[in-house]
């Protein structure tokens, strides 16, 4: 704004920026995806308006004016003390007013006195009406805007795990959808994110620490057993609980004549060919003896390596469990492997949620690489290896994180940068397999995120502990290859990730 009065300026604002806020819809969460809304602000051309109006002020002004006096007929008697209100300049006040006297022609009365009028100006303040015209400069801000569109079914599909189903089962559901006239690409998106089972599985090459509910003296049988048929020590953990409560029932026999740690018919343990009825076998056939198990085609392994395959030997019935799975097809169907356990949904879901409970609630450290230096009350390295791209501008876009590369190595262990508690952990179409970690560090609030990794070790809730395994490096979700993609926030993420910072203010990446 500027303002001229009487044609001078006298007055120049300074920019006054006025909020009216209104509400921007930034994003939006739906079952098969979500949709971001990016903004940019533009700002329109100036726009004047002129006011003129007026106003009244006072100003100086010099007037004249006559000043009456008598004075003695005897002017040589004047003094400047009898009259000092005189200022006769260059003249003095004799020659003044005998001046006077003489240009009035004015003559002596009665008293004495002769009457002279002197002429004398003085400053007065007078009205003055201005006008006063008042300049106004205005500009918007506005904004346009575009959608960034991604599906994910990553909540869809952890639904449907939930109920047990199976990529069968899924493909159907996408089948009905169709014959319905809707359209999604569910079958799809599994493909591209691992399908239902083998993305989230850990095999662990260092110490395990099993969590609640899991007896740690099993710990060694149960990786012992993975590490030779390829099952992973959680579902076996998962089955020994299932069917013995960790060998602490008793009798150890089932009501259908089910036996041991880990409750097998005789026949599976010894081979059907010994079947008498029902999965049983005569009281005469030595279902310990390697030499018998192995002419009857049957699964029961001497674990222990005592000579005697016992299933009521805790380490001969783990392995023998592992062996079945893996005969069964564990390495490629999870799910069908389980289901030859028992022949039971029900059953199924139980193991599969009994053994993401206890793969997720163990500790996982040491290994190949080791166990990361820690430093408490502040971030560590998330992993080893090269920043490939580093936070900023990329690509005409912001990259929000910082890329560690796999470098041709495999099994790259991810670990929590801080101590803190899990938020999120969950395969995403955009961030594959993802882990979003709550920190707080000398009262500061922050939310790390970890992803596109191979799997996943912990789940929400959990609390962990700076360098805790938290998976491997990998390469699901959006990528060009496989990395761990790294992420700070402050206080936490938000879909739009406005509070991201970047993440080599708080660790050395060198």
């Amino acid at each position: 704004m500027i303002v001229y009065e009487d044609g001078k300026k006298v007055k120049e604002g300074k920019v006054e920026h006025t909020k009216n806020e209104v509400s921007k819809l930034e994003s939006v969460q739906y079952w098969n995806g979500s949709t971001i809304f990016n903004y940019k602000a533009h700002t329109s051309d100036w726009k004047s308006k002129e006011v003129i109006t007026h106003k009244t002020i006072q100003v100086p002004k010099e007037v004249e004016y006559m000043e009456t006096l008598k004075v003695p007929a005897s002017i040589a008697d004047i003094t400047d003390k009898t009259y000092p209100y005189f200022n006769p300049k260059s003249k003095s006040w004799k020659d003044l007013l005998k001046e006077q006297v003489r240009q009035q022609n004015q003559k002596v009365d009665t008293t004495g006195y002769v009457t002279v009028h002197l002429k004398k100006t003085k400053t007065v303040m007078v009205d003055k009406v201005i006008e006063v015209k008042t300049i106004t400069k205005t500009r918007n801000q506005y904004f346009t805007s575009t959608q960034n569109v991604t599906q994910d079914y990553a909540n869809f599909d952890a639904i449907l795990n939930s109920l047990g189903l199976g990529l069968d089962d899924k493909k159907l559901i996408e089948a009905n959808y169709s014959f319905m006239g809707g359209s999604i690409n569910y079958t799809d998106w599994l493909s591209q994110n691992g399908g239902v089972y083998g993305y989230d599985d850990i095999s662990y090459d260092g110490t395990v620490i099993p969590g609640a509910g899991v007896p740690a003296q099993y710990m060694p049988i149960y990786l012992a057993a993975e590490k030779k048929y390829g099952v992973h020590w959680y579902t076996l953990a998962a089955i020994h609980s299932k069917e013995s409560v960790f060998g602490t029932i008793d009798p150890m026999v089932s009501p259908v004549g089910a036996i041991g740690q880990m409750q097998f018919l005789p026949a599976t343990w010894v081979g059907w060919s010994y079947d008498i009825g029902g999965g049983l076998v005569a009281a005469s056939v030595d279902i310990t003896s390697p030499g018998v198990i192995k002419k009857g085609g049957g699964l029961g392994v001497d674990g222990d390596g005592d000579g005697k395959a016992d299933p009521y030997n805790v380490t001969d019935a783990v392995y023998t469990a592992a062996n079945y799975l893996a005969s069964n097809g564990y390495s490629t169907d999870k799910r069908n492997a389980i289901w030859h356990y028992n022949h039971a949904e029900w059953y199924i879901n139980d193991i599969l949620a009994l053994a993401e409970k206890f793969k997720t609630a163990a500790t996982y450290e040491g290994g190949t690489e080791g166990s990361p230096t820690l430093k408490p009350g502040s971030f560590i390295k998330p992993t080893t290896g090269t920043v490939t791209s580093g936070y900023g501008a990329r690509w005409g876009t912001k990259h929000q994180g910082i890329d560690i590369g796999l470098g041709g190595r495999s099994n790259v262990k991810i670990y929590a940068a801080a101590d803190g508690t899990v938020s999120r952990s969950y395969l995403s179409s955009s961030y594959g397999n993802v882990v979003f970690i709550q920190h707080k560090i000398d009262g500061k609030q922050y939310e790390t995120v970890y992803a596109h990794m191979q799997n996943r070790a912990v789940s929400a809730g959990a609390k962990v502990k700076q360098g805790q395994f938290l998976g491997y490096m990998g390469g699901t979700g959006n990528v060009t290859g496989p990395h761990l993609h790294f992420e700070v926030h402050q206080p936490s993420w938000n879909i739009s990730k406005t509070n991201s910072i970047d993440p080599a203010l708080l660790i050395d990446f060198k």
